[in-house]
């Protein structure tokens, strides 16, 4: 009679399991005894802005307006808190999934993550704006309508200049600002739905849309797209 030879799957399941008795009583009392590391709290995933062409410009609107005026790092902190110190960041001065607000956000981390220009000894920006302190006692405050509107004063006028300053035909630029107030609205839902089971905002009752959004409303008024 012929014998059937173990399947090499079993034969290799076999020696592992081997391997791991053997090992297991040379394992010391406080190594058995620790608990298995967790992993660090995962941050929520944020929206997929960086697919979307309108809110990349919004975000070089952004970066662009922290480079020209050179806004200290001390004051980015201040909106989105020092790296690694806040598990969800963008809900300090931000709408989460707001899609506009994650390009605002970004473009804010971008900046704070600023390397020196080569030969620039040390520079790592071109202007040299002076915040007024109290903005930056705004942007520290516990209350979450001081700091969001202190946010706001810095980059509604950046994302305002940046869109006026585009050079396009009139059906070019109403087809633009309305897939931004398509943006704005979304944006709103994010905002109504995140008041309604986020604690995190909570006290944003005085709230009625993004820093952003309310740049990208003001431009569409002015131009006359938003009828």
């Amino acid at each position: 009679m012929s014998r059937t030879r173990p399947h090499r799957s079993h034969v290799l399941a076999a020696l592992l399991a081997a391997a791991v008795l053997a090992i297991a009583p040379f394992r010391t009392d406080a190594t058995a005894d620790e608990p298995t590391p967790k992993d660090p709290p995962a941050i929520s995933p944020t929206s997929e802005w960086y697919k979307d062409a309108d809110c990349r410009l919004v975000f070089h609107a952004v970066l662009e307006g922290l480079y020209a005026d050179g806004v200290p790092t001390d004051v980015v902190d201040l909106v989105i808190g020092k790296p690694a110190t806040l598990a969800e960041p963008v809900k300090r001065c931000f709408v989460f999934r707001c899609d506009l607000c994650h390009a605002v956000y970004e473009a804010f981390a971008v900046y704070q993550r600023r390397p020196a220009f080569n030969g620039g000894g040390g520079v790592d920006t071109f202007g040299k704006v002076e915040i007024d302190a109290s903005v930056k006692k705004a942007l520290a405050s516990d209350t979450p309508q001081s700091r969001v509107y202190a946010m706001g004063a810095l980059v509604q006028p950046w994302i305002k200049r940046k869109l006026f300053a585009l050079r396009m035909e009139d059906a070019e630029k109403r087809a633009l600002m309305q897939r931004l107030m398509d943006l704005v609205q979304k944006g709103s839902q994010r905002f109504s739905e995140g008041r309604a089971k986020d604690p995190a905002y909570a006290d944003w009752m005085f709230y009625g849309s993004c820093q952003a959004c309310e740049a990208v409303k003001t431009v569409s008024e002015a131009m006359g797209t938003n009828k």
